[in-house]
């Protein structure tokens, strides 16, 4: 018997499969790229927390170091001025004990204490920064009168969707 070189016949049941199976596939590909999207930001978000933790960390820690130098200067019955002074001095050696309290990879200190003010920036290497500043009371006791937390991107960001899109 021959058989007819006819046409294929798609029936309403194979056309609705077919449209089917091309949408479950656009949507895979959807899945993966939010996945991979969804890694990145995680990964970005860890890095981030991480760095703020660690600068934050060593303000408190540096904050501490004052405090301890500041209760000494009141021991020893020492005005505003001489106090900063002392602070002025031994800067290095507090600078030095905050960043191993904390142990942060990366983290650089900058301070400088002078005209009963102690100011502070301390950076992280993705670009956090702490500027702070401790004023010291003529009571030897301080307050903080600034604590503000700042990013500066200077890295280029990761590609989450490299697609080529042409007009």
């Amino acid at each position: 018997m021959a058989r007819s070189a006819g046409n294929v016949r798609i029936g309403p049941i194979s056309f609705i499969t077919l449209v089917a199976v091309l949408l479950l596939s656009v949507m895979a590909v959807l899945c993966v790229t939010t996945a991979n999207a969804s890694k990145v930001m995680a990964s970005r978000h860890t890095t981030t927390l991480t760095e703020t933790y660690a600068v934050d960390s060593a303000g408190q820690a540096l904050v501490a170091q004052i405090d301890g130098v500041l209760a000494n200067q009141r021991d020893a019955e020492a005005t505003a001025e001489e106090a900063t002074s002392e602070l002025a001095s031994v800067m290095p050696l507090l600078t030095s004990a905050a960043l191993e309290a904390v142990d942060a990879d990366g983290v650089e200190i900058a301070a400088q204490a002078a005209n009963n003010r102690v100011t502070l920036q301390i950076a992280a290497p993705g670009g956090r920064t702490l500027n702070a500043t401790v004023s010291i009371d003529d009571d030897l006791g301080y307050s903080i009168t600034e604590w503000k937390m700042s990013l500066t991107q200077e890295e280029q960001q990761e590609t989450l969707w490299s697609g080529s899109s042409t007009n």
